[in-house]
């Protein structure tokens, strides 16, 4: 893969991969190549044709219409099934805290679990056709937040669980005393419960990814 190849390819990294989009990279890289020869036949170096032939299109952002006709149903349905399966994920990742003061998180995952199973089972008895337009960036927009604020939610969650379990033995100086491998297990535990808020953000990543694949053709 040859520098200009590389530029297109960064500069549809984050667009959905649909017949438009790589009808466009194509064609944003046909006309490069040709700026490129352009200026090297007119006697510049390899080097600076490609770096100026890059500056011609920094983004495709512009270029790209993002409203996608889309099978609104069958995306609700594929939505509805990601939502079940992750609360199912939820729940048995809440097993090993059963006998860690978190037990009662197992109780709500095999509720949200039920709720949801009940959700996706009305959505596949009850499914009329329906069409509509949809955004594919502000599904990736929605994506991106969605990490960002969880990052932040669990930078800050393990810091103040650190602070709690470990401030008074750096703020005296005492080291830390773990006696056996159920009080090791409570410390993880600690870190563990607010990593499992991870699924929220990868049921919003996973709304995105899914989205392209309900384009209406036509």
């Amino acid at each position: 893969m040859n520098e200009l190849e590389r530029h297109v390819e960064k500069l549809f990294r984050h667009q959905p991969d649909t017949p438009e989009t790589r009808e466009l990279r194509e064609e944003i890289l046909s006309n490069l190549q040709a700026k490129r020869e352009d200026l090297l036949a007119q006697g510049m170096e390899e080097r600076a044709a490609t770096e100026e032939a890059k500056r011609d299109i920094p983004s495709v952002d512009n270029l790209i219409d993002d409203q996608q006709p889309t099978n609104v149903e069958r995306y609700r349905m594929a939505c509805a099934q990601t939502v079940w399966l992750h609360c199912i994920f939820f729940w048995i990742g809440t097993l090993p805290l059963l006998f860690t003061g978190y037990g009662w998180l197992g109780a709500l995952g095999l509720g949200l679990s039920i709720l949801s199973g009940v959700g996706y089972l009305l959505f596949w008895l009850i499914h009329p056709a329906e069409q509509g337009i949809r955004s594919l960036a502000a599904a990736q927009q929605r994506k991106t937040i969605a990490w960002r604020i969880w990052g932040i939610f669990y930078a800050v969650a393990a810091l103040s669980v650190a602070a709690v379990t470990f401030g008074s033995n750096l703020w005296y100086g005492t080291p830390v005393t773990i006696e056996g491998p159920y009080q090791w297990a409570v410390m993880a535990s600690r870190f563990y419960v607010p990593l499992l808020t991870v699924l929220i953000p990868l049921t919003v990543s996973r709304f995105a990814a899914l989205l392209p694949q309900y384009r209406v053709e036509g």
